[in-house]
This record gives C-alpha cells, sequence and structure tokens, in this order.
C-alpha cells in the first residue's frame, strides 16, 4: 500500500505543478496542498464551488486548513478518480485563467 500511495501523491502532485499549482509535498498524510495559480483569481471556497458545480469534482477548500488560497487533496482514492479530478482540474485552469498583465 506504501508504494501505491506514494504513486498517487507523486502523480497527483506533478499533475497540479503541470497545471501551475505551487504545491506543498506532505510528510506523512494522504493529502496535497495546493497553492492555486493566481490568474484564477478565485479563493479556495470559489475554486472548490466552481470545480463541482461544473465538472463534478470535490476538493476541500484550503480555508479550514489555514490558507484561503490553497486546496487540498486526497490521494486516497483510486487510479481512476485521481486521474479524472486532475483532469477536471486542468481543464477549470484552462477555461477560468487570465491573462497576467506584463
Amino acid at each position: 500500500m506504501l508504494q501505491a500511495y506514494q504513486k498517487r501523491r507523486d502523480f497527483v502532485a506533478k499533475e497540479m505543478d503541470e497545471a501551475g499549482f505551487d504545491v506543498v509535498h506532505p510528510g506523512g498524510a494522504f493529502y496535497v496542498f495546493a497553492k492555486i495559480p493566481t490568474a484564477l483569481h478565485m479563493n479556495s471556497w470559489d475554486f472548490v464551488n466552481t470545480l463541482a458545480k461544473d465538472y463534478h469534482i470535490g476538493l476541500m477548500p484550503g480555508d479550514p486548513f489555514g490558507d484561503n488560497h490553497y486546496v487540498r487533496i486526497s490521494y486516497a482514492a483510486s487510479d481512476e478518480a485521481l486521474s479524472a479530478a486532475m483532469k477536471a482540474v486542468k481543464q477549470l485552469v484552462v477555461d477560468h485563467s487570465t491573462p497576467t498583465a506584463e
């Protein structure tokens, strides 16, 4: 089980990083804490509500865990569920990002 969880943790961390999130790598927990990209202009509640309503994926807002700019993602789920969640997160980023002024 340890290897399966490490594989899932690494997968989620890599996918979130590729989507533009800053990822806090957990030590012994079953979740990843990831900072929402600034281009989304969303707090954690806006992000999880949009993800649930429009993409049918549930994550936890970071606000109850101390930071409203982060989301908390459990990787104690099946590979298929995690793959679907990461696909939805990436699509939300594409759909809702606004270009930053240079």
